[in-house]
């Protein structure tokens, strides 16, 4: 309720430019969709907005053009489809420091919404992947199907006869079975209570280097935005 009075308030005077930080921040899910929804409206009526997101698929949702600032620094600045361009990427640097909590703090506070951006970076690389073997005839449509359901639930609730459908899934893809168990390994980083902060800011920027180092791109995408997560 209060950032919805917020925003309203900040509507009053009709201003022609809106500064918006954290806008769905505390939000259900019906409520993040209204608020895009109304950014977007805003938008469409000629109002600029600027808005302060770690979310970046929240970005991606509602932004035509973003910067990404890391301590102060300005690292890129471009319409959305620019930053998440391949060579665009391949220009910018964006360190992870070993000093850099601020990151890991965000990474394990958001990480649902870590794994859910996750999933969704992945989708499309995920489908192309199925398309071939499909095209390759080599499995039959009906496997192909309920593997993908497979790889959408949680591995460690997988039976036995599952896990097996998927270990002969991944022995006719490669990529496949990386972007799978670069899942498991980002989700188990946050899991070992066992280990520092400073041990777990060097497992995440391990799994960025092998994410960005797998050949595929849309690891690599995920990888670098979520270097820039704090």
């Amino acid at each position: 309720m209060k950032q919805r009075l917020a925003i309203a308030s900040a509507l009053l005077n009709d201003p022609e430019i809106l500064i918006l930080d954290e806008p769905t921040n505390g939000l259900d899910p019906a409520g993040i969709a209204e608020i895009r929804e109304l950014i977007k409206q805003l938008n469409r009526q000629g109002k600029t907005i600027i808005m302060a997101s770690h979310i970046l698929d929240e970005v991606e949702k509602v932004c035509t053009h973003v910067a990404i600032i890391q301590k102060g620094d300005l690292k890129a600045v471009g319409s959305v489809k620019e930053i998440l361009d391949t060579k665009a990427l391949d220009e910018t640097v964006i360190e992870l420091a070993a000093d850099d909590l601020d990151t890991l703090q965000a990474v394990i506070a958001n990480r649902y919404d870590v794994m859910a951006t996750y999933a969704k970076s992945i989708k499309r690389a995920w489908r192309d992947e199925f398309q071939v073997l499909k095209d390759k005839r080599q499995l039959e449509a009906d496997f192909l199907k309920s593997s993908k359901k497979l790889l959408q639930r949680e591995p460690a609730k997988l039976e036995a006869p599952q896990q097996q459908q998927l270990r002969e899934l991944f022995a006719h893809s490669k990529a496949l079975k990386t972007m799978h168990d670069m899942r498991v390994e980002l989700g188990a980083i946050w899991e070992r209570s066992h280990a520092n902060r400073d041990q777990l800011l060097q497992q995440l920027q391990d799994w960025c280097v092998r994410a960005e180092t797998s050949g595929i791109a849309a690891l690599r995408e995920f990888s670098l935005r979520l270097r820039s997560y704090a």
